[in-house]
């Protein structure tokens, strides 16, 4: 074999490739770390087909042999407890006969130029890393592309070297954080990696059964229906494209949390775990009476709240237990997700019994079967008050006035507007003359500016003023506004005097949008340079004309209610052409702009005006699957409470299709 990677000293163990030699119980036992990750693919297995796991020791013992003898009988094969071609192929392993006199993946280097299928393996592993930065299929050439989503994968483990080269630790780490690729699926090609594909599936609502590795009808059924909404061949064939595609609409960080029943589980055992009533567990989950039995491997939902811990560079399950004081078996049971080892870094470890105590509430839109309700949900106890409902032709939106007594909830099909006054719990109706995508209060909430140029009454939604410009955003007073004129410049107008002053102009860029806060006159502005692929952002003092650059490629700001905070969600591009990317969010003191309070990566990331806690200590976001790069179909956002500066995020609704979210005092 091909000596790989750094000069292995003498008193290291010699590195085996995965799949290079057979395993198999001898005297003296194998070791190496070829067995490690044997055992670590083992720790991955449901209960159904291996239980109890293996140690992580790297020793190919006789609790090792058990666990493989487990595996094979379970999928059918002999089981002797002997690991050779057939075993390494129901664990996504191509070797022996079934690697056609090819490169076995993780048999060689591979770096910038290298061909072949094993290039395809790695494209393929790291296209369905539910992390992924590869934004083509596989064709095994590694090229600039491959390279980058390489050292994206590189970068998030601390023992990695980010150089770009798959070596020895590399291929480990890939066989275990990236399960899929290894081979094409296909109806009757059973094995880990198919389970794997199933729960994928299962998260993005395809599949509606318990995976279980078996390529059978229904996973088929399940593929092909994913690959028409995600607009590639639809031929039941998991390979390049299909691979590609989930890596980029899987949920990431994962807040589709479902818990995994280990073997001889039951309902109050789940329910002590989570700190959960058994009711709870068996509505939940639909559990059938009158025993409510649970089967080993079952996924089952944990009502919310559920509380998360955001993982950093270097976390382990070890030290994220010593932090929280969880007994560190209760954390591995309820995270059997995770690969043994140092974990991915902005992603979400759940935390078993840890409860975040929040003050106040929130509001929200629910929409299903096109209707929609204002829902409150206290923070104190969970308890969610339906304060009204209504039916809508398409999915609304929902603006809260200042003094957040009353919300507009507005209906863009029918251009039909709804004022709800929760004080007196009275709803009025008005038809809107134009078609309204966009609308918000004025501050002494008596007025509303519709698709940001038309000012109208609250009271009776009859036209108060007509704007030259566009974007009109409100100061204190509430008669003036900030507008956009043209592609370049700023202006502000008072509503009754008509008198109108520039503010502001940019030659050479275009402003994109801006955002106000009315109290302190503070804007932020995107703008853009034509034929540049990058937005520019600034902050802006009316009273000043102060104007400083300081961000680039956000998309979307909130401000705090007082003015002293504010979030920005960015995009993340990557890849050698564009518009692939990622979000981030962060958040800044307005004060203090070129030092970040909070920051939250993820793929599909969405906030809106009053999404901070009265005490500026948390804000309400809203996770869901991303569907900006394939056409899967919108799913259910669900609601997380984020602790800024903290390592924890909290789900409060779950499957609801809401949207929206306020957070208000009452």
């Amino acid at each position: 074999m091909q000596r790989m990677g750094r000069v292995r000293s003498p008193k290291e163990p010699p590195y085996h490739y995965f799949g290079s030699r057979i395993l198999r119980i001898k005297i003296p036992y194998i070791e190496g770390n070829d067995v490690k990750v044997l055992q670590s693919l083992l720790h991955l297995c449901p209960p159904i087909m291996v239980w109890p796991p293996p140690p992580l020791d790297g020793v190919f013992g006789q609790s090792t042999r058990q666990a493989v003898k487990q595996f094979q009988r379970y999928f059918g094969l002999a089981a002797d407890g002997v690991v050779d071609q057939e075993t390494y192929y129901y664990l996504g392993h191509r070797t022996g006969s079934y690697a056609h006199n090819e490169p076995v993946f993780s048999s060689r280097l591979l770096g910038y130029g290298s061909r072949g299928p094993d290039t395809a393996v790695l494209q393929n592993r790291l296209a369905a890393f539910r992390r992924t930065q590869l934004n083509r299929p596989a064709n095994g050439r590694f090229d600039f592309s491959t390279e980058q989503a390489l050292r994206c994968f590189q970068s998030c483990f601390p023992d990695l070297k980010t150089d770009g080269i798959a070596g020895p630790e590399v291929f480990d780490k890939l066989l275990c954080w990236c399960p899929l690729g290894g081979r094409t699926l296909k109806k009757g090609r059973h094995g880990l990696d198919t389970y794997f594909l199933q729960y994928i599936l299962y998260q993005l609502g395809y599949y509606p059964k318990m995976p279980n590795g078996f390529f059978d009808q229904r996973t088929e059924k399940a593929l092909v229906q994913f690959q028409q909404d995600a607009g590639i061949a639809a031929d039941g064939v998991a390979g390049n494209k299909t691979y590609l595609a989930l890596g980029t609409v899987m949920p990431f960080p994962n807040h589709r949390y479902y818990y995994r029943a280990a073997s001889k589980d039951n309902v109050a055992q789940i329910a002590r775990l989570f700190n959960k009533s058994s009711e709870d567990i068996i509505k939940s989950n639909q559990l059938a009476a009158p025993d409510f039995s649970i089967e080993p491997g079952q996924l089952l939902v944990i009502p919310p709240p559920l509380t998360f811990h955001l993982t950093a560079k270097g976390d382990t399950l070890e030290n994220i237990a010593h932090r929280y004081a969880i007994p560190l078996e209760d954390l591995k049971r309820a995270n059997p997700w995770l690969p043994p080892g140092t974990l991915m870094p902005d992603d979400m470890v759940v935390l078993p019994r840890h409860r975040q105590d929040y003050q106040g509430s929130i509001i929200y839109l629910e929409y299903k079967n096109r209707q929609a309700k204002l829902e409150q949900l206290h923070l104190k106890d969970f308890r969610i008050l339906n304060l009204f409902t209504t039916e809508v032709s398409s999915p609304p939106r929902l603006f809260v006035s200042a003094d957040q007594l009353k919300a507009a909830v507005l209906d863009t099909s029918r251009s039909q507007l709804i004022l709800h006054d929760r004080s007196s719990n009275i709803s009025r109706f008005f038809r809107l003359a134009n078609k309204t995508e966009h609308m918000s209060w004025s501050p002494d909430n008596r007025k509303l500016i519709i698709n940001g140029n038309l000012v109208i009454s609250a009271s009776n939604a009859q036209p108060r003023f007509k704007l030259e410009g566009n974007q009109g955003q409100w100061l204190a007073d509430s008669f003036t506004l900030v507008y956009r004129q043209g592609r370049h410049q700023l202006r502000k107008v008072h509503s009754e005097s008509g008198r109108d002053q520039e503010l502001l102009s940019l030659p050479g860029e275009d402003i994109i949008s801006f955002f106000l806060h009315p109290g302190t006159h503070q804007l932020v502005i995107f703008s853009q340079v034509p034929a540049d692929r990058n937005t520019l952002t600034y902050s802006y003092n009316l009273l000043t004309g102060e104007l400083k650059e300081f961000s680039r490629n956000d998309h979307m700001a909130v401000w705090s209610e007082d003015g002293n905070l504010l979030v920005l969600l960015a995009r993340e591009y990557y890849g050698d052409f564009f518009p692939w990317f990622y979000q981030k969010l962060h958040l800044y003191s307005p004060a203090s702009l070129d030092q970040e309070l909070d920051v939250l990566p993820g793929k599909s990331i969405k906030i809106c005006p009053g999404c901070f806690s009265p005490d500026n200590q948390y804000y309400v976001l809203t996770l869901s699957i991303p569907t900006a790069f394939y056409a899967v179909p919108e799913q259910p956002g669900d609601l997380f409470i984020k602790r800024i500066g903290a390592r924890t995020i909290t789900q409060i609704t779950i499957n609801q299709n809401v949207s929206y979210p306020v957070w208000i005092k009452g």
